[in-house]
């Protein structure tokens, strides 16, 4: 998110590719997104949406590099910080960058997230409840919607690997990043036909066995 200081989207392009170069080989995909990836002539900050080989390996190298002074955590509303294990905030030269992990079952869903524009990205979210959607978005992932009963235990996890994945699940053909806006996501969804078959992530397996997996 910005602080609402823009600068010009080709000077922070190099400081963005330095984060990213730094990440790049604990990761199996890592790509800009936000308003840089739109093509937008300025920036209020930089996203990067990556998908690690392994998570706890990826936050250690960031916590190395706060260490050693090459970034520092950013500073939000109340000075408080967003270092959690799945999203980050950071300043590099001045520029704000926020680091975004996703894993192979919403990396497709979490790019076109951050990809944005954040204004039609809450209508689709808006159209997708007002038109009674199949699926809904909650806990960074794509979901199918519960059953009113008991919609926590209903409301199974899509595997969305990319974003066609994601596009296709909203009933589209995937639209470039620079095309996407308020006005087109309103045309497109005026006679939206929700995909029917979906791919579900497979059951998490138990809390010993994950932390095995690290």
């Amino acid at each position: 998110m910005s602080d609402g200081v823009r600068i010009k989207a080709s000077d922070a392009r190099g400081r963005a590719d330095t984060i990213k170069d730094e990440l790049a080989g604990l990761c199996e995909r890592i790509e800009i997104a936000g308003s840089m990836r739109r093509g937008k002539e300025d920036v209020g900050d930089v996203e990067i949406v990556a998908l690690p080989h392994r998570a706890p390996e990826l936050l250690a190298r960031l916590d190395a590099l706060v260490a050693a002074g090459v970034i520092t955590k950013a500073r939000y509303g109340a000075g408080s910080t967003r270092w959690g294990v799945k999203y980050r905030g950071m300043m590099f030269e001045g520029l704000r960058i926020e680091v975004f992990l996703a894993d192979q079952h919403n990396a497709g869903y979490i790019l076109w997230l951050r990809t944005g524009p954040g204004d039609a990205n809450q209508y689709v979210m808006q159209e997708c409840i007002r038109q009674n959607a199949p699926y809904r978005a909650e806990g960074g992932y794509w979901r199918v919607k519960g059953d009113g009963d008991n919609p926590e235990t209903e409301a199974k996890r899509i595997s969305v690997p990319d974003e066609k994945e994601m596009f296709r699940l909203l009933g589209m053909a995937w639209v470039a990043p620079a095309e996407r806006t308020l006005a087109m996501y309103r045309q497109m969804m005026r006679n939206v036909s929700w995909a029917q078959q979906v791919a579900f992530v497979p059951d998490e397996p138990p809390a010993s066995v994950q932390s095995a997996m690290f």
